[in-house]
């Protein structure tokens, strides 16, 4: 059921979108064809696919969620998380109404399940996760359509607090104690909204197809690739900032999922006791090149953009 849920993803959508429209055959003889809004997507011209406004606290009546996320990298730092989950109360998401309470609710679930998890690395992992947990992070997840384990949803693009054009956004949570994730965090919302302004370049290169205009593709087209300059600037600095030992060694496994399965505790529904999902962690905007420009990567490609992208983790939504 999370499989199918994937394209209600808001920036998926579009991407789906573009693969219909660019790609698929059945749309080649419409003669009209109109693309919604970026707004529709819940993409931003100013922020991309990062929210513009995302919530820092949910609202009355969830101040367990809202302090554990506070206190997070310090229980995993000195290892009581587990302890401390076990004393949760088990709450409802009945009362998260909107898309930034929804997006809160499954960041600070996934980030805590994440950490319960890998907390004491492979050695220790727990086989089930608890019911406090399992219970309202596949409800969250199913609302969104998003995996239930921490995604690039939840790491960047609802994590970051917009400050401005061509500034880097700042960290709203933290998974763990580790300095890697401020910069890792950061600088990827940075490169994402650094590539707001392809969105419009695109919708418009799009919309010039039919009727065909090539002067107006070619405009469109050099606005997008004056804007992979300033990305790459970006991800220079992730390089630099980066420690890569931190990361591979004790960030990475926060994102890796868990590719053996869990059980989730008194959770029904499921295909299976044990659910995989292996790492939920990817760039949007690398898939939207992709959709864009009608590619279809071999995996050696995949393996490039992991080289080279520094953190696209995974093929996963």
């Amino acid at each position: 059921m999370i499989n199918c849920l994937y394209f209600r993803c808001a920036g998926v959508r579009l991407l789906h979108l573009l693969h219909v429209y660019l790609v698929g055959d059945h749309f080649r003889g419409l003669v009209h064809f109109v693309m919604k809004s970026l707004s529709d997507y819940r993409l931003s011209e100013k922020s991309a696919a990062v929210l513009e406004f995302p919530l820092t606290k949910l609202p009355n009546g969830y101040e367990p969620w809202n302090t554990i996320i506070s206190i997070l990298p310090e229980l995993y730092r000195n290892g009581s998380l587990r302890d401390y989950v076990s004393k949760l109360p088990l709450l409802s998401v009945d009362n998260l109404h909107s898309h930034v309470e929804l997006r809160l609710a499954h960041k600070i679930l996934a980030f805590v399940t994440s950490a319960y998890v890998w907390l004491k690395g492979e050695t220790d992992k727990p086989k089930s996760i608890p019911a406090q947990l399992a219970i309202p992070l596949i409800e969250t997840s199913e609302k969104l359509g998003l995996h239930p384990i921490t995604t690039h949803q939840d790491l960047v693009l609802g994590n970051c607090l917009y400050v401005g054009e061509n500034e880097t956004p700042r960290l709203i949570h933290a998974p763990t104690h580790h300095a890697g994730w401020k910069p890792f965090i950061e600088l990827g919302g940075r490169i994402e909204i650094a590539f707001a302004p392809c969105l419009p370049a695109i919708l418009k290169a799009i919309d010039a197809q039919n009727p065909l205009d090539v002067d107006r593709i070619t405009h469109s087209l050099g606005q997008i690739s004056k804007v992979f300059e300033s990305m790459s600037e970006c991800i220079h600095l992730l390089y630099e900032q980066l420690d890569p030992r931190e990361f591979y060694v004790d960030m990475r496994p926060i994102l890796s999922g868990w590719s053996s399965g869990l059980y989730y505790e008194d959770v029904t529904g499921l295909s299976g006791d044990h659910p995989h999902h292996d790492s939920g962690s990817m760039w949007e905007l690398f898939e939207i090149c992709s959709k864009f420009s009608s590619q279809r990567e071999e995996e050696k490609n995949r393996l490039h953009w992991t080289k080279c992208g520094s953190v696209h983790l995974s093929t996963s939504c």
